[in-house]
């Protein structure tokens, strides 16, 4: 945690860049359970954002499904360029 992150009376943990120590491990799950941050999310409540979160699962799910044929595509795409560059200089 930096020093500028610090509230009153709290003491940095040590370079973050370093990893966690069991300590800092244990005090963080011990805020976030004091914290209960899921409790406070209730998601999107207007038409406009429900609208705007009912593609996040493309984001994630489909996109999977969808990499093996859009490798086949671009390679397609490629090879017609390339045909396309040897018309032209022929």
């Amino acid at each position: 945690m930096y020093a500028f992150c610090l509230g009153a009376g709290q003491q940095s943990m040590g370079n973050p860049e370093k990893g966690w120590t069991p300590e800092r491990r244990k005090l963080q799950s011990e805020a976030i359970k004091r914290w209960k941050q899921w409790e406070q999310s209730t998601g999107p409540k207007s038409p406009e954002g429900k609208a705007a979160v009912s593609g996040n699962a493309l984001t994630g799910g489909q996109s999977v499904q969808l990499r093996e044929p859009t490798k086949t595509i671009n390679s397609l795409h490629m090879a017609s360029r390339e045909r396309v560059s040897n018309l032209k200089t022929s």
